[in-house]
């Protein structure tokens, strides 16, 4: 009968024990899980300063089209075409990047989130991809009416067109670092979270 009692009081130590080792357990993915929102958070921050970049390079751009007309002798209508994609490629980046915006992890689990950065990644992959097929169709555009508008002397023509190359590329070089560093911010975000 001792021994019954001796038994029952050891197990209701082990279930005491077990109860207070459970709730902190549960503290502890509490914390843990407010520090990876942190975390995550953090790095939604780093993607949105690239958009804030995305954006504000658009938009110089876009002020800037008037200038092809008045320095290069662009046509009119390559100016309004440029200044048209210009826009798109602004709304396009605002509308893609607040999609992963930070203050939605607030109002998504960590699960959901996750899956809303792994769209996000595959979509700009995609409007990368248009975006360069539409810089090579301005460039080669913008080359030719440099050409035609150009013809008087040679030297200009060929400077234009080079610093207009040098001036693409360059262009090109910082688009694919912006993304690569979009692309990394999005991988790490994905595997904080699968974690």
């Amino acid at each position: 009968m001792e021994n019954e009692r001796e038994i029952m009081a050891e197990m209701a130590q082990l279930k005491a024990d077990y109860q207070e080792l459970k709730s902190e357990l549960e503290k502890q993915q509490i914390v843990n899980e407010n520090k990876l929102v942190h975390i995550v958070g953090r790095k939604a921050g780093d993607i949105r300063k690239v958009k804030f970049t995305e954006i504000m390079c658009a938009a110089l751009a876009f002020t800037c089209c008037p200038s092809f007309h008045y320095s290069f002798g662009a046509d009119w209508w390559f100016v309004y075409a440029t200044a048209a994609m210009m826009a798109v490629c602004a709304i396009v980046s605002f509308v893609l990047y607040g999609r992963v915006d930070a203050s939605h992890l607030f109002t998504k689990s960590l699960l959901e989130y996750s899956q809303s950065i792994k769209r996000f990644r595959r979509n700009m992959i995609n409007w990368e991809r248009i975006g360069y097929v539409l810089m090579i169709i301005w460039v080669s555009v913008l080359g030719y009416q440099i050409w035609i508008h150009n013809s008087e002397e040679q030297a200009v023509r060929y400077l234009t067109l080079g610093l207009m190359l040098l001036a693409a590329v360059t262009g090109a070089i910082i688009g694919y670092r912006l993304f690569r560093k979009v692309m990394d911010t999005c991988d790490d975000i994905i595997s904080q979270i699968e974690e």
